[in-house]
């Protein structure tokens, strides 16, 4: 067909004979418009979230940040959970593994995890550690300190953090340095010394038998 004779169909029309416009076809019921569907790109976010804080919507944020000592030896490669106890409530065990080596001598590691629940005024922080194999290589951790901050991290401090593009360990230790400073400036935020060594509990097969050491910093 011609542009110009599909110009002239105004519904649906039959091929035309001798060049013309065809007849029109008998009327016939038209399907139903289908119906597309917009991207879940929120949905999928959203379960992404709710899989993150077990399955339900996130209270609050919970900003760890923990710096390892000096001392010989005192990286581990211990498995490390942390507890948050406050004055409404305490948090499941949290993992801390970050991406690459983490609690390794002199550095600070800072751990971003959605808490399904509030706990209200911060009390005091659990961690254990336990071996992370039968023979571990650095199984002894020298703890220094941990700041703590619970509740949405402001703009302009968030943006200290180093981003994905800076590799060197060097610069993103002075980054988290000057992120650390600034969140310890934050109402509610807290510094828990330690200054002492953890000795993690032994590794076990059996995971009913998993023994972990556990301190208390308040």
């Amino acid at each position: 067909m011609t542009d110009r004779g599909k110009a002239g169909c105004s519904e649906s029309c039959t091929p035309g004979l001798a060049g013309g416009v065809g007849k029109r076809a008998e009327e016939a019921p038209r399907p139903a418009p289908t119906q597309h569907r917009a991207k879940p790109q929120f949905a999928t976010a959203l379960l992404v979230a709710l899989a993150l804080s077990g399955g339900r919507a996130a209270a609050e944020d919970l900003w760890l940040l923990v710096k390892t000592g000096d001392q010989a030896d005192a990286s581990t490669d211990a498995d490390v959970a942390v507890k948050v106890v406050g004055a409404k409530g305490e948090t499941d065990w949290i993992a801390l593994n970050a991406v690459g080596d983490d609690r390794q001598k002199g550095h600070l590691d800072v751990y971003h995890r959605p808490l399904p629940a509030e706990v209200g005024e911060l009390r005091a922080v659990q961690i254990r550690a336990r071996e992370e194999s039968k023979r571990p290589k650095s199984p002894n951790w020298f703890l220094d300190h941990v700041t703590v901050y619970l509740g949405e991290m402001p703009a302009d401090v968030r943006k200290l953090l180093p981003g994905p593009k800076v590799k060197d360990k060097g610069t993103r230790q002075r980054l988290f340095q000057k992120f650390e400073d600034a969140v310890t400036g934050l109402p509610g935020a807290k510094a828990l010394k330690y200054e002492g060594w953890v000795e993690p509990g032994k590794y076990s097969e059996r995971g009913k038998d998993k023994e972990w050491t556990v301190v208390e910093l308040k």
